[in-house]
């Protein structure tokens, strides 16, 4: 992340999906505070309850 790509004294909003893993979220975070962050809030998403089946020529039993 380079200095230049941020608003002077602006905000900037990271997000990150569900697959995204912790280190790298706070890798951004870190490099955020070495810019000169000067909080950092979170903010809760949704929990999502939402499911797909699998396609049928995957949803049948295997052989064994």
């Amino acid at each position: 992340m380079r200095p230049e790509w941020l608003p002077a004294g602006g905000r900037v909003a990271p997000t990150a999906g569900a697959s995204t893993p912790e280190v790298l979220v706070g890798l951004v975070l870190d490099r955020l505070w070495q810019l000169g962050a000067r909080s950092v809030q979170t903010v809760d998403g949704i929990d999502e309850v939402t499911t797909f089946r699998l396609p049928a020529e995957l949803d049948r039993p295997t052989a064994r």
